[in-house]
């Protein structure tokens, strides 16, 4: 009987499904440091999940970028470039449904209370309903000052978009502290996370 239990035991392990593959962070080195270039990254990715294309930028312009498994929206990866020859990387985007772990543990999804924490001290966020809405970037905290000479930037969504008319001072061509009442009622989330460089030349 022990030996059918144990055999038992053994058999349901060596049927269990693989844990899953670790989520690689996403970082201001390696392969995501200054100094990368487009041949690096189809070189590690391999190249049928690297490729060179247009994508959506801000107010509705279409920009060049190398981009990581083009398909696979939780791992994808958009790279702008300073530089035609691809050797001098811009701005790093992942965003919704991304399993990417960003600088300090930030991932898609997270919440104001969560960004407070991991930056050390509140921050602003541009009001919602427009070109730039729910964008912030660190001018103090832990999230100033990353690792390996980027800037770390965030988008956030409200809950409710569009947001209604309740909500009117949160919205447009502003800023609001992370604390603000209505900014907390409205419960955004991150879902769009940037790694930007300046250009070294």
């Amino acid at each position: 009987m022990i030996f059918r239990t144990a055999y038992a035991v053994l058999t349901a392990i060596s049927l269990a499904p693989a844990p899953a593959e670790p989520i690689a962070p996403l970082a201001c080195a390696g392969l995501f440091a200054k100094t990368t270039s487009h041949a690096r990254i189809a070189a590690a990715f391999g190249e049928a999940n690297v490729t060179f294309a247009k994508v959506d930028g801000p107010e509705n312009l279409e920009l060049d970028a190398t981009v990581i498994f083009p398909d696979d929206p939780a791992r994808r990866i958009e790279i702008t470039w300073h530089d035609s020859q691809r050797t001098r990387p811009h701005v790093i985007k992942i965003e919704n449904p991304s399993t990417w772990v960003a600088p300090l543990g930030i991932r898609i999804g997270a919440t104001l209370d969560d960004i407070e924490k991991r930056n050390g001290t509140a921050f602003r966020v541009s009001g919602f309903g427009w070109d730039n809405a729910g964008l912030t970037a660190f001018r103090g905290g832990r999230l100033a000052k990353i690792p390996g000479g980027c800037a770390l930037g965030l988008r956030f969504e409200p809950a409710q978009n569009p947001l209604d008319e309740r909500f009117r001072r949160i919205t447009g061509d502003r800023e609001i502290a992370s604390t603000d009442r209505l900014m907390r009622e409205a419960a955004p989330k991150v879902v769009e996370i940037f790694l930007s460089y300046k250009d070294p030349r």
